[in-house]
């Protein structure tokens, strides 16, 4: 969806919700995988907040340094209870560590990608900025990044279109190579690095 198979390469997709869906396009191929982010990102109980407001907040402490590199909480004004902090770096984690295993696979780096999808009615509402200062998204030019919003449903509203669309979607499946990262050493390696804020 969204040009993710025509566009330059080496390309990433992420759609960082509850399932953390992640693929790299390469020039030789495709890799899947998902990793389980949990709801983290949906709300904060103790603030109200939601989604990206989560993310804003989370980086405007980290700069103030009301929340140190660890996610612990240092000074007063966080509007997360340190649990809450703890459970969006798990889910920063898990979305991370994916795909970074994935350019690991590939044997590239976050530098090397030419294009970023997001995805999601999360995806498409984050500060890109914000997000990277977190470690959630790579430190890349904002100008690689393209915002999908829901993908699976222009996906299939895309299709129904322009039928000849299906093809590349064939071609995504016989080129793909799904990355299995359950019980995994290097994303075991890859999410406890991903969990401090850089």
């Amino acid at each position: 969806a969204g040009g993710f198979y025509n566009a330059p390469r080496p390309a990433l997709f992420i759609d960082a919700g509850t399932n953390g869906e992640v693929a790299l396009a390469v020039d030789d191929g495709v890799y899947f995988s998902s990793s389980a982010a949990g709801p983290a990102f949906e709300t904060s109980v103790e603030s109200g907040l939601y989604g990206s407001e989560i993310v804003n907040e989370l980086a405007r402490c980290l700069e103030d340094g009301t929340i140190d590199e660890t996610g612990r909480i240092e000074g007063t004004g966080v509007p997360f209870t340190q649990k809450e902090v703890r459970n969006i770096q798990l889910a920063k984690a898990a979305v991370a560590a994916a795909y970074t295993c994935l350019l690991n696979k590939a044997g590239i780096n976050e530098k090397d990608l030419k294009s970023v999808f997001l995805a999601g009615g999360f995806g498409s509402a984050l500060n890109i900025q914000n997000a990277i200062k977190t470690g959630l998204l790579p430190n890349v030019p904002d100008s690689i990044f393209k915002v999908l919003g829901n993908a699976s449903l222009g996906g299939a509203c895309a299709v129904c279109v322009k039928p000849e669309l299906s093809y590349e979607m064939i071609k995504l499946v016989e080129e793909g190579c799904y990355v299995e990262l359950f019980n995994d050493k290097s994303f075991n390696d890859e999410f406890a690095d991903k969990m401090m804020f850089e």
